[in-house]
């Protein structure tokens, strides 16, 4: 639960074998020495933020949708699955036959009527998809948050709501090519095509990469931060490229058939401004777009003082559905939260507004050098800090053990 304080517990025995963490690639490490010997471990406490809503209230940054309720969290890291190559190969051939065939029957009607009666019922089916997708990933994260499915499964159903999502808008886009005049379908397809960017873009995608062995699509370069409750999911991690990205969706959020209470893409934006004020109070654009077919709008925030906001605001709700946040390391604001001194290497770790990401910098204790070592959360390697003695990365929300070795022979 985001109220509990996280812990840091520096280890006390030295790694004389290979530590392996499931889920995790090259979290193996031999003859590594412990950065400090601390009988009871070292407490670091996260940053407190008032929660209103379904946001966390951020100072100098922007607020952030949060899951309610208890939670579970985790790091994990996708690597090559051939299982899941085949699975998702599959599921796009059918969609493709189903599509195909569609077109030969659709082709082979005369009467207008009759065109237009079928180009209707495959729009609604092609819908019913699209929500079933929505409810089957809600499931899964459910049950990832009551320990009845792994990290690994997890991971493996969003990269699946990814390759179904990409799948679907094609099928959308052939329908709306077909069809033509014959019926009016063609603004519902567009907008249910809108509403799958939510699992098409950015991290899912990034999974479903590094699931097909896609190295150079796949921009992490950490494993990912998974946080599910019951009704949420928040994913983020640390990219290549210097950024921290988080994406959280509440599916609880999302209700496509009820009265639409907000109609107007002005509305829209008001009440994506004053739930994130921050960032349209340091933005240098903003842009609103409304998907009136499924009753959803996005709004952005294209260039706020420390990166990118996209939000998915659903218009019967009124509530925030999806949430994609970008930030820059190099912008985001930093506070040291504890620096610990051990016998050869001493580390800083700063937070920003959220807790993470974070940064931990390691000198050498005799002289102040940076110090190249190997940073763990939990058992699960989250990088070294490298010739400049700094690593980002993502902490959880919740208690976890942070070990900080260097190679013995140093």
């Amino acid at each position: 639960m985001r109220n509990t304080v996280p812990v840091v517990v520096l280890v006390l025995v030295a790694l004389s074998m290979p530590i392996s963490a499931v889920g995790t690639a090259g979290a193996g490490s031999a003859s590594a020495s412990p950065l400090a010997t601390v009988d009871d471990g070292t407490t670091i406490s996260g940053e407190t933020n008032l929660v209103r809503g379904d946001h966390a209230q951020l100072d100098d940054a922007p607020n952030r949708l949060v899951i309610h309720g208890e939670t579970r969290t985790s790091h994990a890291t996708p690597t090559l699955d051939f299982s899941y190559v085949a699975a998702s190969q599959d599921e796009s051939i059918r969609t493709d036959q189903r599509a195909f065939a569609f077109e030969t029957d659709f082709e082979a009607l005369e009467d207008e009527d009759e065109r237009e009666a079928a180009a209707v019922a495959e729009l609604e089916r092609l819908e019913d998809r699209v929500e079933e997708l929505r409810e089957r990933e809600n499931d899964i994260v459910s049950d990832h948050a009551d320990g009845e499915v792994t990290d690994d499964e997890l991971l493996r159903a969003l990269a699946s709501s990814h390759a179904e999502a990409e799948a679907l808008k094609h099928a959308l886009d052939r329908l709306d090519a077909q069809v033509g005049t014959a019926a009016d379908v063609s603004g519902k397809a567009d907008n249910l095509a809108d509403e799958l960017t939510v699992y098409t873009d950015s991290l899912r995608g990034d999974i479903d990469a590094a699931l097909r062995g896609a190295d150079d699509e796949n921009r992490a370069a950490q494993p990912y931060l998974l946080e599910t409750g019951e009704d949420g999911l928040v994913v983020a991690t640390i990219t290549d490229d210097e950024n921290f990205v988080r994406e959280a969706t509440r599916y609880d959020n999302r209700d496509p058939d009820g009265t639409e209470w907000i109609t107007a893409m002005d509305e829209a934006r008001e009440e994506t401004r004053e739930l994130y004020p921050w960032a349209f109070d340091t933005t240098d654009g903003t842009s609103t777009i409304r998907y009136s077919e499924v009753q959803l709008f996005q709004v952005q925030a294209t260039s706020h003082d420390q990166g990118y906001l996209s939000v998915y605001l659903d218009g019967s709700t009124e509530q925030v559905f999806h949430e994609h946040q970008t930030l820059d390391l190099n912008r985001v604001p930093l506070e040291r939260a504890e620096e610990i001194v051990g016998e050869d290497v001493t580390a800083a770790i700063d937070h920003t507004a959220d807790t993470a990401p974070a940064s931990i910098v390691t000198v050498e204790t005799d002289g102040g050098e940076p110090a190249d070592t190997t940073v763990r959360v939990d058992g699960t390697v989250m990088g070294e800090t490298g010739a400049d003695g700094e690593l980002w990365f993502v902490p959880p929300s919740d208690d976890y053990e942070l070990a900080v070795t260097t190679d013995s022979n140093r």
